[in-house]
């Protein structure tokens, strides 16, 4: 029986369409998320944190990518957060 390398799956639990023997871009596609995730860290803050602010894609060819620092005012889901910028927006 073949087995599927990215799932270590046997084939026959495999779907056809995403067995890599059938669709290689499937396959490609896992090998790729896999090293561009390798280095990834999850990060999370808590109230009263001092954070730089990615600044919005409009900002404007000369402005700063990166405000801050910032502190974190409120914690409103996993990866969102309220934060006061220095220049008292928030």
């Amino acid at each position: 029986m073949a087995f599927c390398p990215v799932a270590f799956c046997p084939v026959a639990l495999c779907p056809v369409a995403f067995c890599p023997d059938t669709n290689y871009a499937w396959y490609a596609q896992a090998e790729y998320a896999e090293r561009y995730n390798r280095r990834a860290k999850d990060k999370h803050f808590v109230e009263g944190d001092l954070v730089v602010v990615l600044a919005p894609p409009n900002a404007g060819k000369l402005y700063p990518w990166w405000c801050g620092p910032a502190t974190v005012v409120k914690v409103k889901s996993l990866y969102n957060y309220l934060v006061d910028m220095v220049d008292s927006q928030i």
